[in-house]
């Protein structure tokens, strides 16, 4: 992929700091499915892959579909391409016109899971929005999931004072949370 790659940064120095597997389908992946199916474009990436679900179905409808995570997928993916790297930090600024992804979005006092632990204030969630946002060209947009178990609320106001514009699209109801999927783009400079 030329033109994307940031080729200055160590991208896997701590990833065998966890010893973790790929994160596998769940509810929080069949949600965000439901959000992707229906994408399309040019680029997109998807921030932390896993096992690459997500990404497989972006690849149907954009002509390059890249994925990233700290741990290699279990299995190889067909049409789709994968870097073994912390977030989005391998890819030059506004080098795509979507960008997903799944946090680890669990509150915790420790990192001891990096696919599902976000830390005390969801430090993990706004590092891959940050990251997300960064990578997305303008008029792009970052579709990320978070949990009512995190505080939906500050990270709504985080995002809201870095100056993007957030919209719900989608929520499911379990019996011990509540996921969503939002929609941000960065505001209109006029």
């Amino acid at each position: 992929m030329p033109n994307t790659i940031n080729e200055n940064k160590d991208q896997t120095k701590d990833s065998n700091k966890y010893h973790n597997k790929p994160y596998f389908y769940s509810d929080d992946t069949s949600l965000l499915l439901e959000v992707v199916r229906n994408l399309r474009g040019k680029r997109c990436i998807e921030i932390g892959s896993g096992n690459c679900y997500i990404l497989e179905e972006l690849s149907k409808n954009f002509e390059i579909a890249v994925g990233t995570d700290l741990v290699k997928p279990s299995s190889k993916k067909n049409g789709v391409e994968f870097f073994l790297a912390d977030r989005a930090t391998c890819f030059r600024d506004l080098s795509f016109d979507v960008s997903v992804c799944n946090p680890p979005y669990l509150p915790s006092d420790s990192i001891d899971d990096i696919a599902t632990d976000s830390g005390k204030d969801s430090e993990q969630v706004m590092k891959f929005t940050e990251d997300g946002m960064r990578v997305i060209k303008e008029g792009g947009s970052l579709y990320i999931l978070i949990s009512s178990l995190t505080n939906q609320k500050k990270i709504e106001e985080e995002w809201r004072a870095k100056g993007y514009n957030i919209t719900q699209v989608k929520e499911k109801k379990l019996f011990f949370e509540t996921l969503y999927v939002y929609r941000l783009t960065k505001e209109n400079k006029k």
